[in-house]
């Protein structure tokens, strides 16, 4: 194919991936450049606290008031909390979506044979993921509380990257797997079409008189 082609053949098979580049990762990066902004606000506004105190919170200065900091930093957190309320929602039902595609695209990239074995696998990851991610995500916020709030969005960002890499690998072996089957089916009909046409036709067959007289008698 050339480049027209190419392209053709991108924009045709697009889904989400502009809610990916055009949403999720300039949200992401929004609420990291604007959580010292909230902090502020939460600080100056909300809680009405002077600028000297406000100041040494905001340039990371908050071990000197620890209450003040707490105070703005738990504030902060509570400002996003409405919107939890919107989006678990949509995470429910679009996100199963996302596992049945994975799914499906898996399934059709293993042997029917071992399809038991991938749907074991699958129950496993299911059954540890709330386990692990919930200790490290509950952890790593403790930690970073006091420090700098917006790391669990980074980690998240950071753990993205595998299943990213995943899903690409994974649609290049079902494009290489779709073109192996297309060469087959086209080597078929090439040799179909190379094969003599009598080969095909009914061949001719003597009528056994003897046969039928005696089934006549």
């Amino acid at each position: 194919m050339n480049l027209k082609e190419k392209c053709k053949h991108i924009i045709a098979n697009i889904t989400v991936e502009p809610i990916l580049a055009a949403y999720i990762l300039p949200n992401t990066l929004a609420a990291l450049a604007t959580q010292n902004l909230y902090l502020e606000k939460a600080c100056r506004l909300n809680l009405n606290y002077s600028d000297k105190v406000c100041t040494e919170i905001i340039h990371g200065n908050g071990s000197i008031y620890p209450t003040e900091e707490m105070n703005s930093a738990e504030l902060v957190v509570y400002m996003g909390v409405w919107k939890t309320y919107l989006s678990c929602p949509l995470i429910e039902i679009f996100g199963g979506v996302t596992i049945i595609a994975m799914r499906s695209i898996v399934s059709k990239l293993v042997p029917t044979t071992d399809i038991g074995q991938l749907n074991s696998l699958f129950g496993v990851c299911d059954a540890l993921t709330p386990i692990l991610y919930s200790t490290v995500y509950n952890t790593v916020y403790a930690n970073t509380q006091e420090t700098l709030i917006g790391t669990i969005y980074i980690m998240s960002a950071v753990l993205m990257t595998p299943p990213a890499i995943i899903f690409m690998l994974m649609y290049k072996m079902e494009n290489r797997e779709k073109k192996n089957i297309a060469s087959g089916q086209n080597q078929a009909l090439e040799t179909y079409k190379q094969t003599p046409k009598n080969e095909f036709q009914p061949r001719s067959y003597h009528k056994n008189e003897g046969f039928e007289d005696d089934q006549k008698d």
